[in-house]
C-alpha cells in the first residue's frame, strides 16, 4: 500500500474483556499494536447493561461475576483496558449500545428495571419481528434520554477515554416492524403533526420517518453539546448503516447530516461484505453521496486472510483514509500476520 491509513480501528467484543485466561487481554493488545491499530472500540455497554463498575447503569449479567478484585468483587475492566491501550499509543473509544437494549426476545438489565421504557411497534409489541428479537428504548421518552446521557457522561468523566462510540443510534430497521408506537411517542407525534401516524400512504410514511429521525438527531445534538461541555476535545463517532439514503429511510439515521454538521468526529459504516465486488459497490455508493473524509469503513473479518488484505487495499483505492475491523473475536493469528504486511 502507498501509505498507512490515518485511522486503523477495531471493535473489541465484550468477550475479550472477560479475560478467561491470564494475560489474554495483554496478548490481544500486543497483537493490535502489531498491526498499527490507532483506535480501539471496546464493547463496554451493551443490551442495556455495563461491563464496568457504574454508578448509573446496571451491570450486565455477563459481568456480575468475573475474576479479580475491584468494587464489590468486580475489577475495573475499563480502567485496565485504557491503561493497556495508552501504553501502546492506542486511543480508547468505548462502544455503547444506545437505543437497543434487548436481544433474543429478552430485555436487557435497563428494560428489566423499566419495561415501560420499551419502544413498541405497530402491533404494540416490544420485540422486532426477526430472529434476533431486539428490543429498543423509546427515543421520545424524557426519562430514557436523561438516563442515556447520564451513562455517556459517566463514561467520559470517570475514565481517561479518548472518545465515545455510539452504536444502535437509530430506530430498528423498518423492514422488521415500524417502531415508534410507545404512548409517549404517539402523543408527541400527534402534538407535532396534528394526527396519528399514517403508514398506508407514501406521504404518511414519509412524515413518520422524518419525525422519528428528528428524535434520533436531536439526541445526537444533545450528546454533542453536553459531552463537549465536559470534554471539549472528545471525539464522538457512530456505527452507521453504510448507504446514507437507506440509513435514513430504513432506520431513521441521518448520519450524513451529523458528520457534515460536525456533530460527529468520524463514522464507521458497517460495510460487512464477504465478496470484494459487493464491497466495492457499497464503498462507491457511499463515496458518491458523501466525501470520504472521516468515514472509515468497517470490514467483516470473517473472510480468509488474503481476502481481508484485498478488502483493505480496496478501501484505500476507493479514497478512504481509514479502515475498521469487526472484530477482535474474528481476528486469527493468520489475519494478524497478513495485516502486519498490508498495513505496515
Amino acid at each position: 500500500m502507498a501509505k498507512p491509513f490515518e485511522h486503523i480501528g477495531v471493535w473489541m467484543n465484550r468477550e475479550d474483556l472477560l479475560e478467561r485466561q491470564p494475560g489474554h487481554l495483554d496478548r490481544v493488545m500486543d497483537d493490535l499494536a502489531g498491526i498499527g491499530v490507532t483506535h480501539l472500540y471496546p464493547e463496554v455497554y451493551f443490551r442495556g447493561g455495563a461491563a464496568y463498575p457504574s454508578g448509573v447503569a446496571p451491570i450486565h449479567g455477563e459481568f456480575q461475576i468475573v475474576r479479580g478484585g475491584g468494587e464489590a468483587g468486580r475489577p475495573d475492566l475499563l480502567a485496565r483496558l485504557v491503561e493497556l491501550a495508552h501504553a501502546r499509543s492506542i486511543e480508547v473509544h468505548p462502544w455503547v449500545w444506545v437505543f437497543c437494549a434487548g436481544y433474543w426476545h429478552a430485555f436487557g438489565p435497563v428494560l428489566q428495571a423499566h419495561p415501560d421504557w420499551a419502544e413498541l411497534d405497530q402491533d404494540h409489541q416490544p420485540f422486532s419481528n426477526w430472529r434476533y428479537g431486539t428490543a429498543w428504548l423509546c427515543p421520545a421518552l424524557p426519562q430514557v434520554r436523561s438516563y442515556l446521557l447520564a451513562v455517556l457522561e459517566e463514561l467520559v468523566t470517570r475514565w481517561a477515554v479518548d472518545g465515545l462510540h455510539l452504536d444502535y443510534i437509530r430506530y430498528n430497521e423498518e423492514e422488521v416492524g415500524s417502531f415508534g408506537f410507545h404512548p409517549s411517542s404517539l402523543e408527541a407525534f400527534r402534538r407535532d403533526s396534528g394526527g396519528g401516524p399514517d403508514l398506508a400512504t407514501a406521504a404518511g410514511r414519509a412524515a413518520w420517518t422524518a419525525w422519528r429521525s428528528r428524535q434520533v438527531s436531536s439526541f445526537v445534538q444533545e450528546v454533542d453539546r453536553r459531552l463537549h461541555q465536559l470534554r471539549p476535545q472528545l471525539q464522538l463517532s457512530a456505527a452507521v448503516v453504510p448507504d446514507p439514503d437507506q440509513s435514513y429511510s430504513n432506520a431513521c439515521q441521518q448520519w450524513g447530516d451529523w458528520i457534515q454538521q460536525g456533530l460527529l468526529h468520524h463514522v464507521l459504516p458497517m460495510a460487512y461484505r464477504t465478496d470484494v465486488e459487493e464491497l466495492r459497490t457499497v464503498l462507491r455508493q457511499m463515496r458518491e453521496k458523501l466525501p470520504p473524509s472521516r468515514v472509515y469503513p468497517g470490514l467483516a473479518v470473517w473472510v480468509p486472510p488474503d481476502g481481508m488484505v484485498q478488502q483493505v487495499e480496496l478501501v484505500q483505492e476507493e479514497g478512504f483514509s481509514g479502515v475498521t475491523f469487526f472484530s477482535t473475536l474474528n481476528l486469527t493469528e493468520a489475519h494478524y500476520k497478513a495485516l502486519r504486511t498490508a498495513l505496515g
